[in-house]
């Protein structure tokens, strides 16, 4: 239940959020409190392991820009990546 955060260039990304869904008030707040000093500083944010729909619908409630992690797809080939992008309408930014 720790959140790490780090920065690549424009972009912010925050760690895991707990595991299962159980968060604790610190750590949302800690969560929250990231995305937002990110948005101020125009830096779009993506969280790093999203295991289920419970830290995604709480994650987009709080703006997160991007999130990557099992629930969403596990690792693909390259193949097998580009086609999932082509059914779900992907576009590169």
């Amino acid at each position: 239940m720790v959140s790490t955060t780090g920065r690549l260039g424009r972009v912010g990304r925050v760690g895991r959020l707990g595991r299962v869904g159980r968060v604790g008030r610190v750590d949302q707040a800690i969560v929250r409190s990231t995305i937002d000093l990110c948005h101020t500083l125009g830096i779009r944010v993506v969280a790093e392991g999203v295991e289920n729909r419970q830290v995604l619908d709480r994650l987009v409630a709080m703006g997160c820009d991007m999130a990557q992690g099992y629930y969403l797809s596990h690792p693909l080939p390259m193949d097998r990546l580009l086609a999932w992008f082509d059914q779900d309408g992907f576009r590169f930014e």
